[in-house]
């Protein structure tokens, strides 16, 4: 045989098979859902939603076997209906493809609480198209004057009639959006499960922290029995549950079901129409009737239009709680919801031609942190024009920005432009704009502008000149988190400037261990081993170490490196820090277990003397979790060198760093009696914060002795005075879920953090004495509601709702009395947590519109309680203990 011939008959082979296949394939999984030219199909339908609140401690799990026992039973709705199918036109090319019309008449609705049924024939009666292919959907057709709410519907109803009679697995869309699909065929029909539902319409927005965000779960499943690949019946059945991860006794459930029966088949008096394609089907149908408008079969939410509210009246109902003594209260944090909604939804003129009024100068700064949280471009550039000449204003705005979930990549491109042009004469407006960038880009990931805002921030290290320079980028590279800050860093920890390379070693201390690899591992490990390197350095780069789950080998280094002998201040912090990740971490506390076993862990290690600390403790707990906090403090010659103060959310799943202070100082030797010459500098002390992972420019309480001297006798320092204060939004979730049965439903979480971290502390020079009193006070308020539109709702008159509210307002007072006027330093800390109460309001509701049905009252009911924590004097350390015994000796009689 030619080489020709060889090549026809493989093709001519291969063609052979790929047609066989075809004809398998298609035999298998495809079917003309059996519906006849002629015939007429009365089906019966019901379906039933019932919406409610999660039960306390009830797992979120959904499955078939997990019978749901939701709080209560007040929301329910259901609609029964006949449902009339006729095939009206046949592809004459291909019979697979047909065109059925479908009416719903006598649709009636039970409702919450109502004893009896109403006709919803004024509303729910309607004609509707589908084109059907291979058991597939491919057009959905109606009456451009059906509500949308009537038109979720049609299309629920229209979903049940694509399915397939064979084994088959893939993507379809219907009334819930682009779901995964599998069929089972059995000897009593067909089971179809839907999964990973997702709309062209769908709202999905959520933070990067897990724990801070709801989580959901979902169940759907249909059965089909068949009869010659026509549906006999149909029962469909659908869970939603939903549930705040930090609080998880805060969540809804969601159950529906579907019921379509075909009750009797009749002679079609429909007329068969002919013509060459579908197109041309659906221009006959109009003719003399609706016009008919193609449609995705996905739901959408109805449009509202917005609630005609007044700015300014609402910011005269709110004024008292948006003033600066409010804030860390309740009032502030509930206005601040409140408010945000509206301003999301104003117009750049409204805002300034409103906020401009000197009435309310005195809650601009308030009024800035709601026009950061909005991350909208319209308030962004009202914020610029309001604050104008205001640097403190500015700046407020943009910390607020720093915390918005899911910034618009355009409004990142733009706040990028505008650091680039602000001057460096604004250098403290102009470094909060840096980390912000840094913050916006790592919560934008993978896009265009998030590259660019890395790009300029490594350009414009290069062109450096100067320490600070220097140091503002790192931080931001410590709000990017990127991979591709690595190489970076790595520089910046061979630069042999200290100052840089403390900073770069913090931002590995926060970045993903996933992105660490093993120069960054040989990199620590030889600062940390460097007697010559500062003593934050070392200690940082061991917590990186640790961080990194280091193997046997590595450990072994990190224990090498520490002193067994004397008072080492440097040895005891890292050892404390090791058996505080020990107790989250049982990879670490395995580790030390072995090593203790062959002795490289021993009595001299653990029995060090010096007074350097790192501890961790729970501040409360709930049945989602716990928040605890860790606490570090580096003391170096007796002088406090550096302290840390960690708050973290964490479950059984994930953990989520809330708040980070850290306290530095240096250059205060010369309080003792002779200078330390390890303490070389000028005299400095300030902090550094980072909330929910957006780190904040350094505050400098003073940078030279005059500075302090200066404060001292001014007598500022006794004073109670804010270092920070505002509101933020801390959860941030809004979702739209599209139910199996066509109903839309609309969930929206959302809470506020609003904070006072103050302080005062009395100084003596000549005692050399200093009693010290930090108070960081917060309320929260947790809204998260969940609303059903029903199906002949209009403009949301008639729908069924439920929201939890969540209060609570907390203190964490920390008082620390030093005094190094003798040979002998003496150090006592007190923290405590006075006694706060945690309040729950859960409210359900279900409205009527005023004309759609009538003799029927609205459902209303609210159920309350209240969690109190006691009040208690934290125990930090059996150190402190003893430091404070010391200081206040017990007196006897």
């Amino acid at each position: 045989m030619t080489t020709w011939g060889v090549l026809g008959a493989v093709v001519t082979t291969l063609s052979f098979i790929q047609g066989l296949s075809s004809f398998i394939l298609v035999t298998d999984t495809t079917n003309a859902n059996g519906f006849a030219l002629g015939t007429q199909y009365i089906y019966k339908y019901a379906t039933h939603t019932e919406v409610n609140a999660k039960k306390i401690g009830q797992e979120r799990q959904c499955s078939a076997q997990n019978n749901f026992e939701p709080a209560g039973r007040e929301l329910a709705l259901g609609v029964r209906a006949n449902v009339l199918v006729a095939p009206i036109w046949q592809d004459p090319v291909n019979p697979q493809t047909k065109l059925i019309q479908c009416q719903i008449s006598n649709p009636m609705a039970n409702i919450t609480k109502a004893s009896s049924t109403f006709d919803l024939s004024n509303t729910l009666s309607s004609t509707f198209y589908i084109q059907i292919s291979y058991g597939k959907i491919q057009g959905f057709y109606t009456s451009r004057d059906t509500p949308v709410n009537s038109m979720n519907f049609q299309r629920g109803v229209a979903s049940l009639f694509q399915y397939q009679t064979g084994h088959w697995q893939g993507s379809e869309q219907d009334a819930s959006g682009n779901c995964q699909v599998k069929y089972i065929p059995d000897r009593h029909g067909v089971h179809k499960a839907k999964s990973g539902c997702s709309s062209p319409t769908g709202r999905d927005l959520a933070r990067e922290e897990t724990i801070l965000d709801v989580s959901t779960d979902s169940f759907s499943r249909l059965h089909y029995k068949l009869q010659d690949d026509l549906v006999e019946s149909c029962e469909a059945k659908e869970v939603y549950v939903s549930e705040v991860s930090s609080l998880r006794e805060i969540g809804i459930i969601v159950q529906s079901s579907q019921h379509l029966h075909l009750e009797e088949q009749l002679d079609s008096p429909q007329q068969i129409i002919q013509a060459a394609n579908v197109k041309d089907a659906i221009v006959l149908v109009q003719n003399g009737g609706p016009k008919l408008i193609p449609m995705p079969l996905s739901s959408e939410l109805e449009p509202v239009p917005p609630k005609d509210i007044k700015f300014k009246n609402l910011l005269s109902m709110f004024k008292r709680s948006l003033k600066s003594d409010a804030l860390a209260k309740e009032s502030a944090a509930m206005a601040f919801l409140r408010i945000l909604p509206v301003i999301e939804s104003l117009p750049r003129t409204e805002l300034i031609s409103t906020l401009s009024d000197k009435s309310w100068k005195d809650i601009m700064p308030q009024m800035m942190d709601l026009l950061g949280a909005s991350g909208s471009q319209e308030a962004y550039e009202a914020a610029k024009e309001l604050a104008a000449g205001n640097l403190e204003l500015l700046e407020r705005y943009f910390w607020s920005v720093g915390q918005v979930t899911k910034p618009r990549e355009s409004f990142v491109k733009d706040v990028l432009k505008y650091t680039q042009q602000t001057k460096e004469s604004k250098q403290v407006l102009k470094e909060t704009l840096i980390l912000t960038l840094g913050t916006l880009a790592r919560r934008i990931p993978g896009t265009e502008v998030a590259d660019e805002v890395f790009q300029w921030i490594a350009k414009s290290m290069k062109t450096c000149k100067s320490e600070p320079c220097y140091l503002q980028f790192t931080r931001a590279l410590k709000n990017l988190r990127s991979s591709k800050c690595i190489p970076i860093l790595l520089d910046l920890l061979h630069s042999g400037n200290t100052k840089i390379t403390i900073e770069a070693v913090k931002v590995l201390k926060v970045m993903p261990v996933s992105l660490m690899d093993q120069r960054v591992k040989t990199t620590l490990l030889t600062l940390y081993q460097d007697p010559r390197a500062d003593s934050i350095i070392r200690t940082t780069s061991a917590e990186v170490l640790l961080q990194m789950k280091p193997g046997v080998n590595l450990f072994r280094e990190i224990l090498s490196g520490l002193d067994t002998n004397g008072s080492d201040e440097r040895s005891l912090y890292i050892t404390n820090r090791l058996l505080e990740y020990a107790t989250s971490d049982p990879y670490l506390a395995q580790l030390i277990l072995d090593h203790v076993n062959n002795q490289k862990i021993n009595w001299n290690l653990l029995s060090n003397g010096g007074m350097s600390s790192t501890f961790s403790r729970t501040l409360a707990s709930t049945l989602s979790g716990n928040a605890t906090f860790s606490y570090g403090m580096e003391i170096a010659k007796k002088l406090l060198k550096r302290s840390n103060f960690e708050v973290t959310l964490r479950n059984d799943k994930e953990q989520a760093k809330l708040l980070q202070l850290d306290i530095f100082a240096g250059g205060l030797s010369s309080f003792m009696d002779s200078a330390n010459s390890d303490d070389e500098g000028a005299a400095t002390a300030g902090m550094e914060l980072t909330i929910l992972g957006n780190s904040l420019r350094p505050f400098v309480f003073f940078e030279s002795m005059s500075d302090l001297i200066s404060l001292y006798w001014s007598g500022k320092a006794e004073e109670k005075t804010s270092a920070l204060k505002g509101s933020q939004l801390l959860h941030n979730n809004a979702r739209l879920v599209h139910l199996g049965n066509g109903l839309v439903l609309d969930t929206k979480t959302q809470s506020c953090l609003s904070y006072d971290f103050s302080g005062q502390a009395k100084i003596s020079m000549w005692d050399k004495t200093c009693q010290a009193v930090v108070e960081n006070s917060a309320a929260l308020v947790l809204s998260s509601e969940a609303n059903i539109m029903a199906p002949w709702s209009q403009s949301k008159d008639s729908k069924m709702s439920i929201k939890h509210e969540v209060t609570s307002h907390a203190k964490l007072n920390l008082e620390a009395e030093i005094d190094v006027g003798s040979e002998d330093p003496q150090l006592c800390i007190r923290m405590q947590v006075p006694r706060f109460p945690v309040r729950y309001a859960t409210t359900k509701w279900h409205t009527n519109g005023p004309t759609v049905i009538g003799g029927w009252k609205p459902v209303k009911r609210t159920q309350t309680y209240e969690v109190a924590s006691p009040g208690k004097t934290l125990f930090l350390n059996w150190k402190n203990c003893e430091l404070c015994t010391k200081m206040y000796p017990k007196r006897t009689k």
